[in-house]
């Protein structure tokens, strides 16, 4: 048995492989030496949790992938991805593809008709009230008048005495001095803070139309709007 601890050790691989001339590389243990077999496994990680780690980076690379081919082959089925961005498959021959638009809107709960613009080619004096209404609202100019030109003294009375009835508060300072002589639209329908509290909208949403037993069309009344 060869006592390897007074042996000077040279490199298996090198020419004349042997050790001190006596000692040859089959003499050694597996362990000691540096083979072509170690070589081909370098790549391969001795560390457990290297090896579940790039398992793992894998597999997940593989299910992303998978997924995103699954997703844009869905699109391209149910028409919402064009199969190519060629100029034959767009009408009137686009540069750069068909163009897909959506709404986040789909289903209402108002029936204000100045929220929602529809198309209704049946009667064109929709669209020309709904301009109409846009161009007042964007331009009052003469007609942005005071909010106690629109809503008379004598409803305001009519209003305070209803209140008065179920136990609400006199509103009369707060009427006086923040709203009766504020412009209807620059300082009372834009205001940000009666938009915040919906004092506008709510009331309108409860009263603009009401539903009604053993009929499929709503009973409409006067709102707020």
């Amino acid at each position: 048995m060869v006592d390897y601890t007074e042996v000077a050790r040279r490199d298996p691989d090198e020419e004349g492989a042997g050790v001190s001339g006596s000692v040859s590389s089959e003499d050694f243990p597996t362990s000691f030496t540096r083979g072509q077999k170690r070589r081909q496994n370098a790549l391969c990680p001795r560390s457990y949790v290297l090896r579940r780690r790039f398992t793992l980076a894998g597999v997940m690379g593989l299910f992303l992938l998978a997924a995103t081919i699954a997703t844009l082959e869905l699109g391209r089925r149910r028409g919402h991805l064009a199969s190519s961005f060629g100029v034959d498959d767009c009408e009137g021959g686009c540069k750069n593809g068909p163009l897909t638009v959506t709404t986040w809107n789909m289903a209402a709960i108002n029936n204000n008709p100045f929220e929602y613009w529809i198309t209704y080619d049946d009667d064109p004096r929709y669209e020309e009230i709904m301009v109409d209404v846009e161009k007042f609202l964007e331009e009052p100019g003469e007609r942005d008048i005071a909010v106690k030109d629109v809503f008379k003294p004598k409803e305001f009375e009519k209003l305070k005495a209803k209140m008065a009835e179920v136990g609400w508060p006199d509103i009369t300072d707060y009427w006086k001095n923040e709203l009766k002589n504020r412009k209807i639209i620059s300082e009372f329908m834009k205001d940000p803070l009666l938009g915040s509290k919906r004092l506008i909208s709510m009331p309108d949403r409860v009263t603009n139309t009401i539903n009604v037993v053993d009929s499929d069309e709503p009973v409409c009344r006067p709102t707020v709007i």
